[in-house]
């Protein structure tokens, strides 16, 4: 997997920071590397901003059992889906 993409949804995921104050009591969260793996990992440049959406909101909340929101989840989602069509172009 690219980790140069990677390190841009860690980079978006980590600035919204969903955990919060929670993020510094978990042990090995890495900027949220495994979460940004995972939805990479079943992003691909067809998907909508609505899937990379879906995909945000269960990742995170199966991770670290969130309760977040597809309103919650969309803008950084589509922070997301926008990072990946620009790789995709370059």
């Amino acid at each position: 997997m690219n980790e140069e993409r990677i390190k841009i949804v860690q980079k978006i995921l980590t600035s919204w920071n969903p955990l919060g104050d929670r993020a510094n009591s978990i042990p090995g969260i890495n900027n949220y590397e495994v979460e940004a793996t995972d939805i990479l990992f079943h992003t691909n440049r067809h998907n909508s901003v609505g899937k990379v959406t879906a995909l945000t909101k269960d990742v995170l909340n199966q991770a670290f059992n969130l309760q977040i929101t597809r309103e919650e989840a969309k803008p950084y989602a589509k922070q997301i889906y926008q990072a990946i069509r620009e790789k995709e172009n370059q």
